[in-house]
Order: C-alpha cells, then sequence, then structure tokens
C-alpha cells in the first residue's frame, strides 16, 4: 500500500511540475508581441537607455468618452483610430475617416502619461480639449480585455509620450 502512495504521490508531483513549466512558458510567450500580429509601420522604440528621437510616426489609440462609461474605462463609447506624428505634429484621424478629426502641433500639447490603474494610459491637453486615451502598436481589443497586451500596451503609452516630448510636448 506505501509503494502504491510514493508512486502516485511521485506521478502528481510530476504532472504539477509540468503543468507549473507550461504556465511558465507560456506566459513568456504571451508578454512578447507574437509576430503575426501587424504592428503600425513608420515608428520603432528607442532602444533601451536613449531618448527618443523626434520623428514621424503611428499608433493604434483609442480615445475614452467624456460619460460615466469613459471614465471608469469601458469602451463602449470610445472612438477608435489612429494618431500620427508628422512634422512636430500630432492628428488624430478616426477609423474610417479619411481626415483626422483633429491636428496640434506638438509644442501645443501637454501630455500626461498614468499608472497602471487608471483607466486611461495618457491623458493629452491642447487646442482640442482633454483628450484622455490608450495607444499601442498593435490592434487595440474593443470587446474584450487582455491581460498580457494590455502591459505590453503600457510600454508603448510610455513609448508614444516620450516621442511626443521629444517633439515639444509639455509633461
Amino acid at each position: 500500500m506505501s509503494t502504491l502512495l510514493i508512486l502516485m504521490s511521485v506521478v502528481v508531483t510530476l504532472v504539477f511540475g509540468l503543468f507549473a513549466v507550461g504556465v511558465v512558458l507560456l506566459l513568456v510567450r504571451a508578454t512578447q508581441t507574437p509576430p503575426h500580429k501587424i504592428q503600425q509601420p513608420g515608428w520603432q522604440g528607442a532602444a533601451s537607455g536613449t531618448p527618443p528621437v523626434p520623428g514621424a510616426g503611428s499608433w493604434n489609440a483609442e480615445v475614452m468618452s467624456d460619460g460615466l462609461v469613459g471614465m471608469a474605462g469601458g469602451s463602449l463609447r470610445s472612438t477608435f483610430g489612429r494618431f500620427d506624428l508628422r512634422d512636430g505634429a500630432l492628428a488624430f484621424t478616426p477609423n474610417g475617416e479619411a481626415a483626422p478629426a483633429w491636428q496640434a502641433r506638438c509644442a501645443d500639447l501637454a501630455v500626461t502619461r498614468h499608472g497602471v490603474l487608471s483607466p486611461h494610459a495618457v491623458t493629452l491637453q491642447g487646442p482640442m480639449g482633454v483628450v484622455r486615451c490608450s495607444v499601442s502598436i498593435e490592434h487595440i481589443n474593443r470587446f474584450s480585455r487582455n491581460s498580457i497586451k494590455t502591459m505590453r500596451q503600457a510600454n508603448y503609452a510610455t513609448q508614444f509620450v516620450q516621442v511626443l516630448r521629444a517633439n515639444g510636448a509639455r509633461g
């Protein structure tokens, strides 16, 4: 009887060990940008420890609504689109539109990066008003959340703010 218990405990330990290794490998893989995901062209993050270089770039964007749902971080009334940085000016073009909804010189913008507990990553203030938004070089999920992707998007938001500040935005 004791041999059977020892054998069962060894098998259970091996199964849990393999499960733990599988979970760790899955987490490592999930935190990397998958190669099949389309990234925005024209901008690459600065190498670690180097200041961002001013220039052109594009980011997917979710602009939160002003209502209670938007304040809580819900995407029900959000406007999805793209931020384009060209020649020291930032423009927001909603999905499906040919022309930007607004454009502002970076020198006229104040930008704030928020922490992970905030429902939005970045606040922009300028001639267009106050814009609470999240940015990514990956597709932004609309109907579901992905915690691992959200962690990557936090890094994209930091890089976005750094590039805007390098182009003259106040912080």
